[in-house]
Parts: structure tokens; sequence; C-alpha cells
């Protein structure tokens, strides 16, 4: 995907889920600096892992380092993740505007 698909999806309303594994490099260097990317540029809305078995990711968040920058956004993002739990219930929440973009990363 290129920077304009991104665009055009947000434009459309679709919310975008940063797969924190992928700023560890754990599914390749493409899914990492794209990642990055979005983060810096503001695109995601929320933050999630595919964490099933901690044992398996372990050694790729042991060496996971970001910047001041980055856990800032995460904390946003953290705060996003939070707010929506809050209002499941009480409001429907619009489950076909997320979309989890890794397997898009992949392809390249």
């Amino acid at each position: 995907m290129e920077e304009k698909d991104y665009l055009l999806l947000k434009e459309k309303g679709y919310s975008f889920q940063l797969n924190l594994m992928s700023l560890s490099g754990y599914y390749g260097p493409h899914p990492k600096v794209v990642s990055e990317k979005l983060l810096k540029q503001k695109m995601y809305d929320f933050v999630g892992t595919d964490l099933h078995h901690l044992e398996r990711y372990r050694p790729m968040l042991d060496q996971l380092r970001l910047t001041r920058r980055q856990l800032e956004a995460l904390e946003g993002l953290i705060a996003n993740n939070a707010r929506i739990s809050l209002s499941v219930g009480r409001h429907p929440v619009r489950s076909d505007t997320a979309v989890d973009i890794s397997p898009l990363l992949h392809s390249r």
C-alpha cells in the first residue's frame, strides 16, 4: 500500500490499529518501517497485539526500543483503547470501520 491508500481509508472513516509487535520488527523490516511511519504521522487510532503466548514473543519484546515520541504516541493510543472499551455497552461501536492493516504490511 502507498501513503495515498492509507489517507483514502482515513478519509472514508476507517480506524487503524497498530500491532505493537510491528514496531519490534517481528513481522520483518518492511512492516516495522511502515508502522513507524504511520505512528509518526498519527494515522493510528488504537494499539493492540497478537500476544497469545508471551514466550513466543519475548525475544522481540526484550529487544524492542521505542523513542520518546513513539512512547508518547502509544500513550494516546492506549487512552483511545480505554475510551472505546468504556463506550462498549453504552454506545454501539462500529466494528466495520476498524481495520487491522498488519496483514497488508506483510505483502511486500
